[in-house]
Order: structure tokens, then sequence, then C-alpha cells
């Protein structure tokens, strides 16, 4: 089977909004999520629970659970493609950036309504 691909969405088509979230990490904690990455898309889903859920009351948005942090994305806009909207952390039951799910919403319906918006996530 084909594994998944990973896309990223790109601030005014060009800025990699993931890349930039992902260097302001240590090294230890960008390396723990490549790893969920890659694991993830060599998996078919529906991906353990423990990894990835739907954020409520988003019908379309789903968190990657990886320790602490949990990028923001959606299943699209392609076949076989998730998409990371927005990186954010957990901390107690609060998301930081606490807009972080309206950000990703209105993230994905710009990548519905107009190309250019996602690259690869490498």
């Amino acid at each position: 089977m084909e594994d998944w691909k990973f896309k990223v969405f790109l601030k005014d088509k060009t800025t990699n909004v993931i890349a930039e979230w992902l260097s302001g990490l240590p090294k230890e904690d960008r390396a723990k999520i490549r790893t969920r990455i890659n694991y993830l898309k060599t998996t078919q889903p529906p991906w353990p629970k423990t990894y990835c859920k739907r954020y409520v009351p988003y019908e379309k948005i789903y968190e990657l659970l990886i320790q602490r942090y949990r990028p923001l994305g959606f299943f699209g806009p392609g076949a076989r493609e998730f998409t990371l909207l927005i990186g954010a952390k957990e901390k107690g039951d609060k998301m930081i950036p606490k807009t972080a799910p309206e950000t990703a919403e209105s993230r994905r319906k710009l990548i519905i309504e107009e190309e250019g918006y996602t690259n690869d996530f490498v």
C-alpha cells in the first residue's frame, strides 16, 4: 500500500508555517515530531487515538498528539494526504496559541478554495 503524504500550509503561498514552528522547538522535540509523522506516513488510518484525534468541535480538524505538542491538520486536500495547518502545544487543558483551532479551520478552508497554499512536509 502507498504511503500517506504529509503536506504543510504555506502562509502567503510562500512561508512554511510548520517549518517555522519546528525551528523554534528544542532539537530533541523536533526529532520526536518528525519520527511520529514518519510513522503515520506508513500507517493506514484510522490512526490510533493516542496519536491522532478529531479536535472537537471542528468536524474536519485533527490534532496529532506528540507529548505536549499538538500540530493541527486535516485529511486532504488530495487523496492519501494529511495537511499540517498550525503548530501548537497543550498546557493543561488549553491550546497554545489559544486561537490555533480557529486558525487551522480558516487555513483548511483557504486550501480547499484556492490552490497554492500547500507544499510537501520535508
